[in-house]
């Protein structure tokens, strides 16, 4: 397993400023592969960028070399020194590459423990990977293999029953706050996953005055008829956000949306979710009112840890089969 190397930052041993430089925009992703795709050096590649951290992972003949020509693209591409970059991501390679994988795959690496929806990024990371023909035999096994120890976990295990997105967990930090929650107005910007999941877990707890905006519009109908929402151009944002008592922000954006321009003491915004990657918020937006951003909800995911050790524990035992099942095929193929 030593042709396999990863790249690693992830919320558990960099700091929230350093995730946000080098995490990738779904729509750039494509293009960066296209980029790893010319480099003889690299022979497969998949990159995973979530809210909570950036993975790539690559098979090369000479991990040294490949390490190198892979830090290199990255930074070329956005825009970071080499050095900086090699002391933002950590790199593994061999079986605690693998392991790695397996663990992220069934949430026990994710901010919140168990939660599921990080199977499906990391099926979709591998989707995007296979569309741009940056994996082959290698990697193709790696992740399907990973995928399927994902589905087990969840199917004999425990470990994501009442488990919470961080979007939900974002949504009862607000609940903490206001005991009159229900009452309030609520801003939805983006209508991505997260913006979504927010959407479902707002309406199922029972707001009726919920708008929801967007920079692309051609979700939006369908939304507000199913859900019973508010929309208006996004355009309009600098001059309707202080309209709104809670905003949950969840876009992909490079710039911050939200400004101390948008909002001010005297708006009716008491409180905002911060959930971009990069921040969609200032920073200097907190001094007037309150920001909850990925780095504070992680205090509240830790709570949920504690309670699932004997689903760890299970957990552990298939990921170590699996670990197993893979040394067998890697030695079977070679032989």
């Amino acid at each position: 397993m030593d042709s396999i190397g990863l790249f690693e930052a992830s919320f558990q041993q960099v700091s929230w400023e350093n995730l946000e430089s080098v995490c990738f925009r779904s729509q750039d992703i494509p293009s960066f592969l296209k980029q790893v795709k010319k480099s003889s050096l690299i022979n497969e590649c998949v990159l995973l960028s979530t809210c909570n951290r950036v993975e790539l992972y690559f098979e090369a003949d000479d991990l040294n070399s490949a390490k190198q020509a892979l830090l290199t693209i990255i930074s070329q591409f956005q825009l970071i020194d080499e050095e900086k970059l090699s002391q933002i991501f950590l790199f593994k390679t061999g079986q605690s590459v693998i392991r790695h994988l397996f663990e992220v795959s069934c949430g026990m690496q994710s901010m919140v423990f168990g939660e599921n929806e990080i199977l499906g990024q990391i099926k979709n990371a591998y989707a995007v990977a296979k569309t741009e023909e940056t994996t082959k035999k290698y990697l193709n096994k790696v992740f399907q293999m990973g995928i399927s120890v994902g589905k087990k976990v969840r199917s004999r295990t425990s470990i994501s029953i009442g488990a919470s997105s961080v979007t939900s967990i974002g949504i009862d930090a607000i609940r903490a706050q206001f005991s009159d929650y229900l009452n309030m107005s609520v801003l939805v910007i983006g209508a991505g996953t997260m913006g979504l999941r927010a959407i479902k877990k707002l309406v199922a707890l029972g707001h009726k005055n919920i708008t929801i905006i967007n920079r692309t519009e051609d979700k939006l109908d369908r939304l507000c008829t199913k859900y019973d929402l508010k929309t208006f151009p996004f355009q309009a944002l600098d001059k309707r956000a202080g309209d709104f008592h809670l905003i949950i922000a969840a876009t992909g954006a490079k710039e911050y949306i939200l400004h101390s321009k948008n909002l001010s003491s005297h708006s009716k915004t008491k409180s905002i979710v911060d959930l971009g990657m990069p921040r969609n918020v200032q920073p200097d937006v907190s001094s007037f009112v309150t920001v909850n951003t990925l780095s504070q909800l992680k205090e509240y995911a830790v709570k949920t840890i504690d309670k699932r050790q004997e689903d760890e524990e299970k957990a552990m035992n298939i990921v170590d089969y699996d670990l197993i099942k893979f040394e067998e095929w890697q030695t079977y193929s070679h032989a």
